[in-house]
């Protein structure tokens, strides 16, 4: 009889997955991990029970604003009262307030790992100066691994 605690993770970085889990699973939890709104649902809907849900606020098919809401009021009977932390490496962009009234129990914010080095060039007083660097995409957040738990708010 497995008596782990199961952790549902909905996260669409692997790496931000891979983290959880080692943190995770040596403290004796089971995570369950899944990359959209959608497939959580699924689980849910078919057997998953899960003892807390750890979820990005920034999915591919939408916000996980809009899974706890519908967690918490239309999700199965038996998972709508677990506890649910939204994860966000865009704390700046989701207030505590909006996150506490979506249905979430907390809120993580992470940070990203650091850009890339650019390359330095000399300028003519042979101080150091930084290259150029390319505009900020919309999904850069993708292209970098999460490098921590800065800290829990709520």
């Amino acid at each position: 009889m497995d008596r782990s605690i199961v952790a549902l993770v909905i996260e669409d970085h692997e790496e931000s997955v891979a983290l959880l889990q080692a943190v995770l699973e040596p403290a004796g939890f089971r995570v369950v991990a899944t990359r959209s709104g959608e497939d959580a649902r699924r689980l849910l809907m078919e057997s998953l029970r899960p003892d807390v849900v750890l979820c990005d606020l920034v999915l591919p098919d939408e916000d996980g604003l809009a899974f706890v809401r519908w967690l918490r009021t239309g999700g199965p009977s038996k998972s709508r009262r677990v506890p649910a932390i939204a994860m966000t490496a865009f704390y700046e962009r989701y207030g505590t307030r909006e996150v506490r009234e979506a249905g979430f129990d907390g809120l993580v914010p992470v940070r990203r790992a650091p850009s890339p080095i650019r390359p330095t060039r000399r300028s003519s007083n042979g101080e150091d100066r930084r290259g150029p660097t390319a505009p900020a995409s919309r999904h850069q957040h993708r292209r970098h691994p999460v490098a921590g738990v800065t800290r829990a708010v709520f």
